[in-house]
C-alpha cells in the first residue's frame, strides 16, 4: 500500500513538473547547414552567428578541401564564463559547442574579426578537417556504427585549425603580436618544443599551447615551401582505401618524416629570432620578482610601499594572492650571504657562488586560493584589495564576482553575485569601482556602489564590440577603456554619452594593445604589438606622443608605475617574472599620433531574421555501447545502442550481456530527462543469476530471472560554492522467478534519499566530505524496509587525496531470502544504483560473497586521481570482518561539459584492478583478482 501512494505521488509530482516552467528554455535556428541551439539570454549573439555561419562553413570547407555533407548542430552556451569552444568532428554525426563569452584584449585569441566568425572558423575547420570519411569499405562500416574521426597528432589537429582561422581573413593566432612574440622568445632561449613535446607537455609553461602556436607556424612553413595544395594533399591520403599512419601519409606528400623537418623548421625560426635580437635595443630593466609561472598585473599601493600580484603555478589551485614589499629585501640577502660563508669556512678550497642579482621581495600577506581562479588584483586603499574570483551559482555554471580582501584582519568579502564581472577599477573617492560585465556574449561597464551594492550601467558595447579595462581618467569622471570594433583594438575616451577613439590602430593596426594605466590626468602606460615585437608604451594626450619604454628583446607587458618606477611582466619560456626600471629612463622609439576621431555609435548588426523553433528532445544522435565485466567469477560481455541530443536533455540507451557461464547476464533499456529542474529516470530491467558455479558464493542456491521497472526523480541544487544537496526519490515494480522451484513472485518498492557534499581548498590543501542516506520500503512476500547511510571525509594536497569512509545497510520488517543483502561481483550496467534488492557491488569479491541482513564496510584509500591503492573491511550480521585491499583506476569518461554534447559515451565507466581479499566462511582466503570493467550508467 505504501509503495502505490508513493508511485501516486511520483506520478502527481511529475505532471506538475510537466506544467513548470523549463530548466532552459532551448530554441532551434536552422540555416542551410547549421541546426543552432541556444537558450533566450544568448539569443540576439546566435542570431548574428546564424546570418553568415553558411558562408563561412562553404569557404572554410573549400580551404580545407573537404565539404561536410550532413547538417552540423551548434550548441550556444555560457557555463564557464571563460572564452571558448570545441568541435566533435565525429563522422556523419558532427557537432560543435561555442562559448559566447569573448576574449580580452590581453589574450592569445585577441587579433580576430569577432568573436563569433574566429569560434566558427576555428571549429569548423577541425570538422571539415577530421569528420573525413575514409574511402576503406571496413571503415566505413565501422565509422558508421560506431564514432570515429581522422587520426592525426594533437599538434596536427589544432595547429591546423589556427592556420584555417588565419588564412580566412589574416588574423587570428599566427598573425596575433602576442602569440609572435611568445614564438620568437622561445626561439630566442633555445626552449622551443622538441617534437615529442609539440602536441602537449603539462609541464612546460605554456606546453599546451604550443599545439596551437608552433604547430599552427610549422604548418605555414610546410605550405610556404611546398606549396599550397600540400596540405591539403596529406588529408586525402590519410583517408585512402589503403590504411596510413599519420607519419606514413606524411612522408608520402613531403619526403620525409615530419619530425625531421620539424627540426629545419627549429632552426629557421631560431635564426629569424636571433636576426631580430641582434637589431633590438638592450634590455632596460632588471627581475625584481622572479616565478616559474603565470603573474596578473601587478597592482602597486597608494603609498607605493606595496605591491599585489597574483601567482600561480602548473597546477591552479596553488595560486595566491601575495602582497609585497616594494623596498629591497636585505635580510634575505644577508642569509644568502651567511649561508655562503658557513659553506667556504668548511671547505676553504670550494669555489663560491657568484651573488644572485636580486632577491625576492619581503612577502607581507598572502591569500590563498579558495575556490575558483582568482583574477584582476586592484588596491582600494592601503589595507583592501579588490579582485574577482570565479565561483558556481546553484546549478553549477560559473560567474566571475568582485570581492574585498582586508589585510589587517584577512578578512574576504564577496561584492556581488552572478554578475560575471572582471576588471574593478575603484574611483579615487574610494566609493564607487567601475567593472566590466560579460553576460550572453555582450560587454558592459558598469559602476559598483560600494555603499550600497548598487550596479549601474555606465557604457554599453555593440553587439558586435567587446570591451576591456575600464578606468577613470584621473581628477575627472570620465572614464577609459579598450574596445574591440571592426577587427581592431583601441582606446577610447568617454563621458557616458560620446566617445573618443585615440587612433592607435594607425600605429599597430589594431593587432594587440592592452593593459592601459593612468599615470597622471595626460599621460597612461599600455602595452603595443607591432612585427618587431611587443613592448610597453607611454601615451601623453597632450601633445599625442607615444614613447617606447621597453626592449623588443623581451616580451614586455602591464607596466604599472608608481610615479618614479616602471613595473612590468616580461614572459620567458620558465613564466612570468617582474622587471622594474627608473620611469625617466630615456625612451627608446617615439612616435606621434594623428589627431583622434569622435566614434559614431554603433550600428545594431543584422540579425538572422528566421523563426526559431522549440527544441523539444532535440536531434538524436546514436552509436554502438561495447562493455566488457572480467573478473575471475564472471567474464561477460556488453553490447547496445547509446544516444541522445546535443544539450544533454534526453539520454537512453538499450544494453545487453552475456556471460559465458550465465552468472550474470540480461538486458536494461534506461532514458533520462533534464528538461525539468528535476531529473527524471525511467529504466527496464531483465537480469538472469546463476551463482552455483561460484565457489566463494554464500549463495550456490541462487538461480533467479528478476523483471523491473523504475521511475525515479533526482534533484541537485548547490547551496554555496562548496556545499551541494541533492534529493532522490523512486519506485519500482517487478517480478521474480526462483528458477529451480518455478515459484514467481510480485514485487514493488520505493524510497527516498538525500545527499550532502562539500568541498573547501586552501592553497594546495584541500578538505570533503559527504553524507548520504537512502530509506527504502518494499513488498514481496511480506514487507520490508532497508536503511542505508554512508558517510566520507577527505583530505586532499597537492594532487594526493586520502579518503575515510563508512557505510552502513541495515534489513528490517520481514524480507524473503532474495531480499538479502548480498556484497560482491564487479558493477555493470545491469547493477544500477536503484535496485531494490540488496545487491552491493565490489569487484575483489565474488557475487555473495557475504549474505546477511546488516552490513557495515569502513574504508580507506589514498591516491592521485584516478590511481587509489585502497582498504575496505566489511561485517555482515555481526560476525568476522572481511578485509579487501588492493589497487583501482577508476575513469569515468570525459568533462561533463564535453559529455554534453556526446551522448554516446555518456555515463561510460571504466573500473580496472588487483586485489586481495580474506575469509568469508566459505574462502580462506579468497585471495587474490584482477578487474575489468566497462559500463554505462545513466
Amino acid at each position: 500500500m505504501r509503495s502505490a501512494l508513493f508511485a501516486a505521488l511520483l506520478v502527481a509530482l511529475m505532471t506538475r513538473l510537466a506544467w513548470a516552467t523549463p530548466d532552459r528554455h532551448w530554441q532551434t535556428l536552422e540555416t542551410e547547414h547549421y541546426r543552432i541551439h541556444f537558450t533566450p539570454e544568448h539569443e540576439t549573439w546566435a542570431r548574428r552567428l546564424a546570418l553568415d555561419a553558411d558562408r563561412l562553413q562553404r569557404a572554410v570547407g573549400e580551404a580545407v578541401g573537404h565539404q561536410l555533407p550532413a547538417k552540423v548542430d551548434l550548441v550556444v552556451r555560457d557555463p564557464l564564463n571563460l572564452a571558448n569552444g570545441f568541435a566533435l568532428p565525429l563522422i556523419g554525426r558532427s557537432r560543435t559547442v561555442f562559448y559566447t563569452t569573448p576574449p580580452l584584449s590581453d589574450s592569445l585569441l585577441s587579433h580576430m574579426p569577432d568573436w563569433p566568425t574566429l569560434l566558427l572558423v576555428h571549429e569548423q575547420a577541425h570538422l571539415n578537417h577530421l569528420a573525413r570519411e575514409s574511402r576503406a569499405p571496413l571503415t566505413q562500416l565501422w565509422q558508421s556504427l560506431y564514432v570515429g574521426l581522422l587520426e592525426v597528432p594533437r599538434w596536427v589537429s589544432e595547429g591546423y585549425a589556427t592556420v584555417i582561422e588565419h588564412r580566412h581573413d589574416g588574423k587570428g593566432r599566427p598573425a596575433n603580436a602576442l602569440a609572435q612574440g611568445v614564438l620568437m622568445q622561445w626561439a630566442r632561449e633555445g626552449y622551443l618544443p622538441n617534437y615529442a613535446q609539440l602536441s602537449a607537455d603539462e609541464d612546460a609553461y605554456l606546453g599546451m599551447s604550443m599545439a596551437y602556436l608552433v604547430g599552427a607556424s610549422y604548418l605555414l612553413w610546410l605550405q610556404q615551401e611546398y606549396g599550397e595544395p600540400s596540405l591539403k594533399q596529406l588529408w586525402t591520403r590519410m583517408a585512402a582505401r589503403e590504411p596510413r599512419s599519420f607519419e606514413q601519409a606524411f612522408e608520402g606528400v613531403f619526403g620525409q618524416g615530419p619530425e625531421r623537418l620539424y627540426r629545419r623548421f627549429v632552426a629557421e625560426t631560431t635564426y629569424q629570432a636571433m636576426s631580430q635580437e641582434a637589431q633590438a635595443q638592450p634590455e632596460t630593466g632588471g627581475q625584481w620578482l622572479e616565478h616559474h609561472w603565470q603573474l596578473s598585473p601587478p597592482t602597486i599601493s597608494p603609498s607605493g610601499e606595496q605591491l599585489a600580484v597574483i601567482q600561480g603555478d602548473q597546477k591552479g589551485y596553488n595560486q595566491s594572492l601575495v602582497v609585497v614589499s616594494t623596498a629591497g629585501n636585505e635580510p634575505a640577502r644577508q642569509a644568502w650571504l651567511e649561508k655562503r660563508q658557513a659553506r667556504q669556512q668548511a671547505d676553504p678550497l670550494d669555489v663560491p657562488d657568484i651573488e644572485p642579482a636580486m632577491f625576492n621581495p619581503q612577502v607581507l600577506h598572502t591569500l590563498n586560493r579558495r575556490s575558483g581562479p582568482m583574477v584582476d588584483p586592484v588596491w582600494l586603499d592601503e589595507d583592501r584589495i579588490l579582485f574577482s574570483q570565479l565561483l558556481r551559482d546553484e546549478r553549477g555554471a560559473w560567474h566571475f564576482d568582485l570581492h574585498l580582501w582586508q589585510l589587517s584582519s584577512h578578512r574576504v568579502t564577496r561584492l556581488t553575485h552572478e554578475q560575471n564581472l572582471v576588471r574593478p577599477a575603484p574611483h579615487p573617492d574610494g566609493r564607487r569601482v567601475l567593472a566590466l560585465q560579460r553576460k550572453g556574449g555582450h560587454s558592459t561597464l558598469m559602476e559598483l556602489d560600494l555603499t550600497s551594492g548598487t550596479l549601474t550601467e555606465r557604457v554599453s558595447a555593440g553587439t558586435d564590440e567587446i570591451l576591456d579595462f575600464p578606468g577613470y581618467r584621473p581628477g575627472e569622471d570620465r572614464l577609459s577603456y579598450l574596445k574591440h570594433r571592426r577587427g581592431e583594438w583601441d582606446l577610447y575616451l568617454s563621458d557616458g554619452q560620446s566617445e573618443i577613439a585615440l587612433g592607435l590602430p594607425r600605429i599597430n593596426d589594431g593587432n594587440f594593445v592592452s593593459y592601459p594605466s593612468w599615470q597622471s590626468p595626460d599621460a597612461l602606460l599600455i602595452t603595443l604589438g607591432t612585427p618587431q615585437g611587443v613592448a610597453n608604451y607611454r601615451l601623453r594626450l597632450s601633445d599625442r606622443s607615444l614613447s617606447r619604454l621597453t626592449s623588443y628583446r623581451q616580451l614586455a607587458t602591464a607596466p604599472r608605475s608608481d610615479g618614479d618606477v616602471l613595473y612590468f611582466l616580461a614572459t620567458t619560456s620558465q613564466g612570468q617574472s617582474l622587471y622594474r626600471q627608473p620611469l625617466t629612463h630615456p625612451p627608446l622609439a617615439r612616435h606621434s599620433l594623428a589627431p583622434t576621431l569622435a566614434t559614431s555609435p554603433a550600428g545594431t548588426p543584422e540579425q538572422d531574421p528566421r523563426p526559431a523553433t522549440v527544441y523539444g528532445v532535440g536531434p538524436q544522435y546514436a552509436a554502438l555501447a561495447i562493455g566488457a565485466n572480467l573478473t575471475p567469477w564472471q567474464q561477460a560481455l556488453e553490447l547496445g545502442v547509446k544516444g541522445g541530443d546535443p544539450v544533454n536533455r534526453l539520454r537512453w540507451q538499450l544494453l545487453g550481456q552475456g556471460d559465458t557461464a550465465g552468472t550474470q547476464q540480461g538486458a536494461i533499456a534506461s532514458l533520462r530527462w533534464q528538461g525539468w529542474p528535476v531529473v527524471v529516470n525511467g529504466d527496464l530491467l531483465a537480469l538472469e543469476q546463476e551463482f552455483s558455479a561460484l565457489k566463494a558464493s554464500q549463495t550456490p542456491w541462487l538461480s533467479e530471472r528478476r523483471l523491473a521497472a523504475h521511475l525515479g526523480l533526482d534533484w541537485q541544487r548547490r547551496l554555496t560554492d562548496a556545499l551541494q544537496l541533492g534529493l532522490e526519490a523512486g519506485t519500482t515494480l517487478g517480478e521474480v522467478t526462483e528458477r529451480h522451484s518455478g515459484r514467481d513472485s510480485d514485487w514493488r518498492s520505493s524510497y527516498l534519499g538525500m545527499g550532502l557534499a562539500g568541498a573547501w581548498r586552501r592553497g594546495p590543501w584541500s578538505l570533503g566530505g559527504r553524507v548520504g542516506g537512502r530509506q527504502t520500503w518494499g513488498d514481496s512476500l511480506d514487507g520490508w524496509q532497508r536503511s542505508e547511510g554512508a558517510l566520507a571525509l577527505s583530505l586532499g594536497w597537492q594532487d594526493w587525496t586520502l579518503v575515510g569512509n563508512a557505510a552502513l545497510w541495515e534489513l528490517g520488517g520481514s524480507p524473503s531470502r532474495l531480499d538479502l543483502l548480498r556484497l560482491g561481483g564487479a558493477p555493470s550496467s545491469l547493477t544500477p544504483d536503484w535496485l531494490p534488492w540488496g545487491q552491493l557491488t565490489d569487484a575483489a569479491l565474488p557475487h555473495s560473497a557475504l549474505v546477511g541482513e546488516r552490513l557495515d564496510r569502513l574504508g580507506l584509500s589514498l591516491g592521485q586521481a584516478p590511481l587509489q591503492l585502497f582498504y575496505r573491511s566489511y561485517q555482515m550480521d555481526r560476525g568476522n570482518r572481511l578485509p579487501v585491499a588492493g589497487v583501482n583506476l577508476e575513469l569515468e569518461g570525459i568533462a561533463p561539459y564535453i559529455f554534453d554534447a556526446l551522448p554516446e559515451f555518456d555515463g561510460m565507466q571504466v573500473r580496472m584492478g588487483v586485489g586481495w581479499a580474506g575469509d568469508n566462511g566459505i574462502e580462506a582466503p579468497i585471495g587474490w583478482s584482477g578487474w575489468l570493467s566497462l559500463y554505462y550508467r545513466l
